[in-house]
């Protein structure tokens, strides 16, 4: 069917990785109305007596404060996001042009993972807002930290390549 089915892999990575630059702009225009919407439920489950609010928030009602943290938080993870988002772009190109085994592709892989690093921190400062907070900042740490794994293979491989390359 495909003459290279790898290509077809990398250029539907490459579409999704311009989806989601969209959606991060799109969300960056919607965060103001998605906040809102999470601080008013929160605030009326507490009011309520509702059980969310032993289960998702601190238990107290969100503040103006804690709304404004929230909201810059937000905006936070999706610059980080769309830093990652254009790091994995580059390092799409990158494998296209077969230039995987470089030190620049291994820049690439380090940024995407103090990105996921910087984004797992953010998150975490809001789990003094919601609870939940803790748990997807430790998943964002824990990919980071799976990335930064990827990259020290990845940089390792390129130091034995860049070696055999000399040994002719």
């Amino acid at each position: 069917m495909f003459k290279n089915p790898g290509k077809v892999s990398i250029v539907v990575s490459m579409a999704f990785a311009i989806v989601l630059a969209v959606a991060i702009v799109i969300g960056a225009v919607v965060i103001p109305d998605i906040v809102g919407f999470v601080v008013d439920m929160v605030n009326l489950n507490y009011q309520t007596n509702s059980i969310i609010q032993d289960n998702i928030d601190a238990g107290n009602l969100i503040s103006n404060g804690q709304s404004v943290l929230l909201l810059v938080v937000s905006y936070l993870v999706l610059v980080t996001a769309m830093a990652a988002d254009f790091m994995l772009f580059a390092l799409l190109l990158r494998v296209c042009k077969g230039k995987v085994f470089t030190n620049a592709s291994v820049s690439l892989i380090r940024g995407v993972s103090l990105c996921c690093f910087f984004a797992g921190i953010t998150v975490f400062v809001t789990g003094t807002v919601f609870r939940l907070a803790f748990v997807l900042g430790f998943a964002a740490f824990f990919l980071g930290f799976c990335l930064y794994v990827v990259k020290n293979v990845l940089a390792e491989a390129t130091r034995i390549k860049n070696e055999n390359d000399l040994t002719v």
